[in-house]
């Protein structure tokens, strides 16, 4: 009945308008206040405080800021969504902002000498993401530098695997 149905749309507005959710045009937009917080939003804004600070040559500043940003890093976005034709992009901008995360975490570990450290960040990342030449070199160069050969050895034949397999 027309009845039930437009006390099922006002109850569907209701929960909407409850969870922050607004209509815009066609499609439905999430409104966070000010005391709500977002992961991926406070991703966002800790890369590019360790972005700025990498680029003003504040190490220090810049690897505490690229490890929160880590540590807030929560996977492929909307990965639970599938597919998405238009996330896609969006996507592959977040995975390659974790990267460049990751490398900036992993060369202030290696200039502070925590050779292990840097060592997981980059054996974390480079599962996800096996192309990122700067984690390769920071791998290499950790393993080396903490008297690990072996380590060294065979992470720069995964290295030249990879490059192999780019035809580089």
């Amino acid at each position: 009945p027309p009845a039930r149905a437009r006390s099922l749309a006002t109850c569907a507005c209701y929960a909407r308008l409850c969870l922050g959710i607004h209509r815009t045009g066609e499609a439905y937009r999430l409104v966070l206040s000010a005391s709500d917080s977002c992961d991926l939003g406070q991703f966002l804004s800790e890369s590019n405080a360790a972005r700025s600070a990498a680029s003003h040559g504040e190490h220090e500043a810049a690897t505490a800021a690229a490890a929160r940003a880590l540590s807030l890093y929560r996977g492929e976005l909307l990965a639970e969504d599938g597919p998405l034709e238009w996330v896609e992009a969006q996507r592959i901008w977040v995975a390659a902002l974790r990267e460049s995360m990751a490398a900036i975490v992993a060369g202030g570990h290696v200039r502070a000498e925590r050779y292990r450290e840097a060592v997981d960040v980059c054996e974390a990342t480079l599962l996800d993401r096996p192309y990122a030449d700067e984690l390769w070199r920071h791998l290499i160069s950790a393993n080396r530098e903490r008297g690990d050969l072996a380590a060294a050895g065979w992470a720069q034949t995964r290295y030249h695997r990879v490059l192999a397999e780019l035809d580089v």
